[in-house]
Parts: C-alpha cells; sequence; structure tokens
C-alpha cells in the first residue's frame, strides 16, 4: 500500500466515522474540522512519523477544504487531500525545522529605465497587476500549513535605487527565512558580508548579506 493510499483510507475512515457520529443531521456539522483534527491527531501522526497539534490540524483542514472547493470543487475529498498530504510528507518541510535558513523564494528585485511603463507593460500584456505600491504580489500556501498564505514579490526599482547596494548588479533576491538572528548569526561566523541594520516591520524581520558574487541577498523573516 503506497501513503496516499494510507492516507485516503484514513480519511474515508474519518469521513465514515464523523457521518455516524452526526448521522441525525446526515452529515452536517459546522465545527467538522474540530472532529476531524481530533479524530486525526495520533492516527495521522503515526501514519506520517510526526506530531501534530489539534489547533495546527484544524487550520491544516480548513485550508485544504479550500483549497480543493477552489481547486477541484467535484473532486472526492479523501484521494485529493491524501495526494496533498503525502506531498508534503515526502517533501519533510519540518526536518530542518530547529534549524535557521532559506524556505523559499521571497521576492524578485531589479531596475527598471521607468518602472511605470514596464508595470504598465505586463499589465496590458501578461495581466500582472500591480498594487498601489507597484508591486505585485503572487499568493500561494504553505506546503507544511495550507490554511497560512504566503507569497512571493515582483518588484521593478528606478534605475538609480540605491536600495540594491554595495551590489552593483541590477536586481536583488529576496529569500523568505527562519529565525533571521540566528541565520546572520552563522553567516557571520563564516566570514560573510552581513550588514548591521535589521529592519523589523509588521510583517516581518529584514536583514541583507552579501554572496561570493557580488549578489546583495534581503533576507525575510515572515510574521
Amino acid at each position: 500500500m503506497t501513503a496516499v493510499d494510507a492516507l485516503t483510507a484514513l480519511l474515508r475512515e474519518a469521513g465514515e466515522a464523523h457521518h455516524a457520529a452526526f448521522e441525525a443531521t446526515d452529515g452536517h456539522d459546522p465545527e467538522w474540522p474540530i472532529w476531524y483534527a481530533t479524530f486525526l491527531q495520533e492516527r495521522l501522526a503515526a501514519l506520517m512519523g510526526r506530531p501534530f497539534t489539534r489547533s495546527d490540524l484544524v487550520r491544516l483542514l480548513m485550508g485544504l477544504e479550500e483549497m480543493r472547493a477552489a481547486e477541484a470543487p467535484d473532486a472526492e475529498w479523501a484521494p485529493w487531500a491524501a495526494a496533498r498530504l503525502s506531498a508534503w510528507g515526502a517533501a519533510d518541510p519540518g526536518a530542518d525545522a530547529a534549524h535557521p535558513g532559506v524556505t523559499g523564494l521571497g521576492g524578485v528585485f531589479f531596475k527598471a529605465r521607468d518602472p511605470e511603463v514596464l508595470r504598465a507593460w505586463y499589465r496590458e500584456h501578461l495581466g500582472i497587476q500591480p498594487a498601489a505600491d507597484g508591486s505585485v504580489m503572487f499568493q500561494w500556501r504553505e506546503m507544511d500549513d495550507a490554511a497560512r498564505v504566503g507569497a512571493t514579490v515582483w518588484g521593478p526599482f528606478d534605475d538609480d535605487t540605491t536600495y540594491f547596494e554595495p551590489s552593483d548588479r541590477p536586481y536583488m533576491f529576496n529569500f523568505r527565512v527562519r529565525d533571521l538572528d540566528a541565520l546572520l548569526a552563522r553567516l557571520r561566523d563564516a566570514g560573510v558580508a552581513v550588514d548591521d541594520r535589521v529592519d523589523d516591520y509588521p510583517y516581518g524581520r529584514f536583514g541583507w548579506c552579501m554572496d561570493p558574487e557580488g549578489n546583495r541577498l534581503e533576507l525575510w523573516e515572515p510574521r
């Protein structure tokens, strides 16, 4: 039996048990994620080899159902959710949760001769709609927490911006990271050029470093 088969069987078992528990309402239960989380908590942990809190499972189940409703409303819940849970388990996003490091691409920023004209071109020809500040947020959901929305930013800057200094490159990558302070300390210990400055905003904390070829990297710890 594959991991997807085992997860599908468990989710079907949960569905049948839930329906039986709410037989009087033909399975209708407005707080079904709480019931499912209680039923699945130990079983899913044993199957996937990692612990879950009930609140984590509630958020995960709600996020998965929201995704299914948007992407595949006619799909059967159990195999659809099992496939995504299996992919999550294979990726093992929690394996390095205790260690600082990059978790994803936070943004791509680059210099443009005329950012407004360039944004208009992308809007007209590719349907990319900038926000009021001129950036574009491509939203997605965390693989290890489907209820949590993340974003990757696309952002042209003025050609004379100093934001990328001391790099002389016309672009800068932003990486989403965990444990920014520990990561910056580890980079300094390794002799990497790291900015003394750390910026703190409601949406996260930012630090910067340089790679060996003179590219400036922005490190973002989202909140």
